[in-house]
């Protein structure tokens, strides 16, 4: 159904990019969009409509052009059918699926990089040492505080 076409209460669905949620709002206002300047049509020729949504009791106003279905306003995808966010989700599983491909070989890639930093600069390479000296430390002092613990709790 076009945002032209849906009345009050009628349900819209928004779909946040960020948070990969949906929620279900309602029309409150349905109005063609009234330009300050000479006509109620955007820059690139199609007519528009102001669409007051409301969401967890809070209105906002949307321009949207009246002839679709499906529409953006910054991350968030605006739907007047929950079906027609299918493709919006499949898109976005596509993405996290490619960023979570290239995650191994971007930490391999991390690894040899700092291997070869160490290698080409003796300084780095003491750093590391050092860091990882730190680590081990830190490690045994926390070993050590437990052992403490289990003597003091058998003692007390």
């Amino acid at each position: 159904m076009e945002f032209k076409n849906i009345q009050r209460n009628h349900p819209v669905y928004l779909l946040d990019k960020q948070t990969v949620e949906v929620k279900e709002g309602k029309v409150v206002d349905n109005q063609p969009h009234i330009n300050t300047g000479i006509a109620t049509i955007s820059s690139n020729g199609q007519p528009m409509r102001d669409v007051t949504i409301e969401v967890e009791g809070k209105q906002t106003i949307y321009t949207i052009p009246e002839h679709l279905g499906v529409t953006f306003a910054g991350e968030i995808v605006l739907a007047t059918d929950k079906a027609d966010l299918l493709p919006e989700v499949g898109k976005l599983v596509n993405e996290a699926d490619e960023i979570i491909k290239a995650y191994e070989p971007s930490k391999e890639r991390k690894a040899k990089g700092e291997e070869l930093l160490a290698a080409l600069n003796p300084a780095i390479k003491e750093k590391q040492e050092t860091e990882k000296r730190f680590k081990a430390l830190e490690g045994d002092i926390s070993g050590i505080r437990g052992m403490v613990k289990q003597l003091l709790d058998k003692l007390g």
